[in-house]
């Protein structure tokens, strides 16, 4: 670990009830002095670069949401709250995928959070190495969902890693598979690359049922499920890695597998 140099500094010549803590600096070679130090200034200057602590997202209902108290790093600025905030996601287009974002330059480091610091946009994150989370410019991305048909927020249920759907959604309805590799787009939010998903697969035959990630060089993939006789259904649900388009990709041993494919859920990725 290395030493941590504060600046700004005050002189302490008395305790008082609010002084928070007392350090000795020794950068003065004539003397050393005692110095008061704020509980902010010692939080603000030993802040890790894309820390933070995750807070509940949860549905409110069709035109907002809830985010419960949390912090992170914004850019180098403390960003945190000790309330619930309700977040309105105003009008926005059908079936279109829209991200939450800190906006930086709201931020004053300390200063409480509060709804009209939180921005919704279209616009996607990426990861940056230099700030260790998912930006768009200095703005820090901390949550994603997908509007519906009537450009409403769908319910959906957050627990730690994962956000699931309340109702599933489809994206690959009864189509024959052939014994070909096939593309499935999860509508997980951009920055997902791991969805859960319920296949189901029907043949006369027993057929077997794999998926990989797309763009994968191996050609096994992994085992889903392997059909019984007489074109009776046969599920499993599995937890998929996408590629970061979020496809990944279904294939049957046998043609003519019916198959369905329903999405669950998704999983935060490392830095968010």
């Amino acid at each position: 670990m290395t030493d941590v140099a504060f600046s700004d500094l005050t002189e302490l010549t008395s305790l008082a009830a609010d002084d928070l803590f007392c350090v000795t600096d020794d950068s003065e070679s004539s003397s050393e002095k005692s110095k008061k130090v704020e509980w902010e200034t010692i939080r603000d200057d030993l802040i890790i670069t894309g820390q933070f602590l995750r807070p509940q997202f949860s549905w409110k209902d069709a035109d907002e949401l809830y985010i419960g108290a949390g912090f992170y790093d914004v850019a180098g600025k403390y960003a945190g709250w000790t309330s619930k905030l309700t977040k309105s996601i105003g009008s926005l287009s059908a079936s279109t995928k829209y991200y939450v974002y800190l906006d930086e330059s709201g931020i004053t480091s300390g200063t409480a959070i509060t709804a009209s610091e939180i921005a919704i946009s279209s616009t996607a994150p990426s990861y940056s190495q230099t700030y260790r989370g998912w930006y768009n410019s200095a703005d820090r991305c901390i949550f994603g969902f997908r509007t519906d048909g009537s450009s409403q927020l769908p319910e959906f249920y957050h627990s730690g890693e994962i956000v699931h759907f309340a109702d599933h959604a489809s994206l690959y309805s009864n189509s024959p598979t052939s014994q070909t590799w096939t593309d499935v787009t999860c509508i997980s939010p951009a920055f997902s690359t791991k969805a859960i998903v319920v296949i189901t697969g029907a043949n006369a035959n027993p057929r077997t049922l794999n998926w990989r990630t797309n763009g994968q060089t191996g050609t096994t993939g992994h085992r889903v499920l392997e059909t019984a006789s007489g074109s009776t259904y046969d599920s499993a649900s599995v937890i998929v890695d996408t590629d970061s388009s979020q496809k990944f990709e279904i294939y049957a041993s046998g043609a003519d597998t019916v198959t369905d494919v329903w999405q669950s859920g998704w999983f935060f990725p490392v830095g968010m």
